[in-house]
């Protein structure tokens, strides 16, 4: 009977430590269970993380690529926006130092086609029938004339510099009170004249002459359409830098 339960007690004590064995090995491959999903979910994050990255940066390359397009795109159109206006002026200006150009009636003046071929190359040409707004062709097409009184066509309250030559008496003078379509007379006869020649005021200080006096004109407020119409003067200082 002895005999029997030492048996019985060693017989629960090796199931005891079978079933102890047991459960820790599942808890042990629960717990290499749970690691490597931790381990799958932490690679899986880094992965996704790094694929947003890599698309950022994609989408950050393609933006800059862009925006480097747009610039150079819209840095063309200006150089050839400027090159055209540039070539336009010139045109304008080599209209309107003619000999026979009338600068009291700037509009009834015609210029032959041909004449302007031979001084400019065969694409400026071309652009004078593109831009009707500044040059009017003849019903033959042959002569050109100028559209507007003045070379400036911008605001009528921005104020340019301007060069006058009198087809009259042959009297030049330049003033910086000159404006969009406006006329001054000439001092020697009193013609109106249209200023063939304008440009951005460049504000700069006056010049020295040989005493080390500063070189001052005064404005013509009698002979300038512009304050004649206002009734007073146009320009912010009654004297201006030569």
């Amino acid at each position: 009977m002895v005999v029997v339960e030492a048996v019985s007690c060693i017989v629960a004590i090796f199931l005891g430590s079978l079933y102890m064995k047991h459960r820790k090995a599942t808890y042990d491959n629960a717990q290499q269970r749970r690691e490597e999903q931790r381990l799958r979910h932490e690679q899986w994050q880094r992965e996704e993380q790094r694929l947003r990255h890599e698309q950022w940066q994609h989408e950050e390359q393609r933006r800059r690529e862009e925006r480097w397009r747009h610039e150079e795109r819209v840095e063309r159109e200006r150089r050839e926006q400027k090159r055209i206006e540039k070539a336009l002026s010139d045109v304008d200006l080599f209209i309107r130092t003619r000999r026979r150009f009338n600068t009291s009636h700037p509009l009834e003046y015609s210029c032959m086609l041909n004449t302007i071929e031979s001084e400019f190359d065969a694409d400026v040409c071309s652009l004078l029938k593109l831009h009707g707004d500044r040059f009017c062709f003849s019903a033959d097409g042959k002569s050109i004339k100028v559209r507007h009184l003045t070379p400036f066509q911008g605001a009528h309250t921005q104020r340019v510099f301007g060069e006058f030559r009198c087809s009259k008496c042959g009297r030049r003078w330049e003033s910086a009170g000159s404006w969009k379509n406006k006329w001054q007379a000439c001092q020697s006869c009193e013609e109106r004249v249209y200023p063939y020649s304008q440009r951005e005021l460049e504000h700069r200080i006056a010049d020295a002459d040989a005493d080390g006096e500063l070189v001052r004109r005064p404005h013509d407020m009698a002979r300038c359409e512009r304050c004649r119409e206002r009734g007073e003067l146009c320009m912010p200082r009654f004297y201006y830098a030569s």
